[in-house]
């Protein structure tokens, strides 16, 4: 049986409107669970912020999770299949006639069938949602370990793109005095952006101000 995650508690949930843009944000607390026994393997808390841009005509929103362990606990050990990660599932009607591309401008390597791994600090998925493009654009923060992540990517049989440790083949372990932290970020245009646009929107995103994507 699959293990599962189960929720603790809310934390500093907010939201804010000014002549920016819109903001909201909250936290959770969740326990890993391990299926044989219901005990507590990890405990993650997660911030969600969400930003809309008045200037740059952007949504963006940023993903932080830590993971730390039950006292007790010396270690764990993350591991997983080529796809596991923080991953996005797009709407059905982007899953056809999409392109991916990435800040360095490689296709990476085929794992098997359209599915394809590649290392870069931002990959971005563009494709049109119930006949209008959008641009789609998740970033890999600098600090995060095994940075450039390894993205995974896949149009069939549909479109979906996440952002991976490499766990299928270098397991992470985490320790107790060392919790795992991770940051990304996912920024929305409508429209074709290019790599260009993107570029600048990651390198403002790299410094605390996600709320300036654009």
């Amino acid at each position: 049986a699959p293990g599962r995650q189960k929720h603790v508690a809310m934390e500093d949930v907010r939201i804010r409107a000014d002549d920016r843009g819109a903001r909201a944000e909250f936290g959770e607390v969740l326990d890993w669970i391990d299926p044989g026994t219901g005990q507590s393997l990890l405990r993650e808390r997660r911030e969600i912020r969400l930003y809309r841009s008045v200037r740059g005509g952007a949504t963006a929103l940023e993903w932080k999770t830590t993971l730390s362990l039950p006292e007790g606990k010396a270690s764990a050990v993350l591991s997983g299949a080529h796809y596991h990660g923080l991953g996005l599932r797009f709407v059905r009607s982007m899953d056809k006639d999409g392109r991916f591309f990435n800040a360095d401008g490689t296709e990476g390597t085929v794992f098997r069938g359209s599915e394809r791994l590649v290392k870069s600090r931002w990959c971005a998925y563009m494709a049109a949602a119930d006949g209008k493009e959008v641009t789609v654009a998740m970033f890999d923060d600098p600090n995060n370990p095994r940075h450039p992540a390894i993205w995974f990517v896949m149009d069939d049989p549909f479109a979906y793109m996440s952002a991976t440790l490499n766990l299928h083949v270098e397991p992470l372990t985490v320790q107790a005095e060392r919790p795992l932290s991770l940051r990304y970020g996912v920024v929305v245009w409508d429209g074709r952006m290019e790599e260009e646009r993107i570029e600048r929107a990651y390198r403002r995103w790299v410094s605390p101000r996600a709320e300036n994507a654009n």
